[in-house]
């Protein structure tokens, strides 16, 4: 039994979107913890941004854990819950709140990159055919 290049690209994807939905809230613990002893080192300015940047990649990874809760629950409701526009909003949320790490520091500015990087290839990878 051989797979063909589409039933290996499915398996990639497959496995790429559990990776990066599992991988993602790790990372977003630990940028957490970095960026709490930032406490004095930034702009305030800058500390909110990273605050925000992060809680938007966190809330992103909770509403679509979220979904997935209801989508076990009642199926019907939740494919008709969340339409193109709400996943393309977080998609864009996500994109820009891995911008706005960049205004972190040190290893929170890596980690906070890194997560939303994984969120953003999750939801890549759930649009991908």
């Amino acid at each position: 039994m051989s797979l063909d290049r589409n039933q290996l690209s499915d398996i990639v994807r497959q496995a790429s979107l559990v990776v990066f939905f599992i991988a993602a809230p790790v990372v977003i613990v630990f940028a957490w913890r970095e960026w709490r002893k930032l406490r004095g080192g930034l702009a305030p300015w800058r500390y909110i941004l990273g605050a925000i940047s992060l809680a938007i990649v966190a809330t992103s990874w909770l509403f679509v854990m979220l979904l997935l809760v209801l989508s076990q629950i009642n199926q019907p409701w939740a494919n008709r819950f969340p339409g193109e526009i709400v996943w393309l909003s977080i998609f864009w949320a996500d994109f820009i709140a891995t911008v706005l790490a960049g205004t972190l520091k040190g290893r929170s500015r890596l980690l906070g990159i890194l997560a939303g990087l994984l969120m953003v290839g999750f939801w890549l990878s759930t649009i991908v055919n």
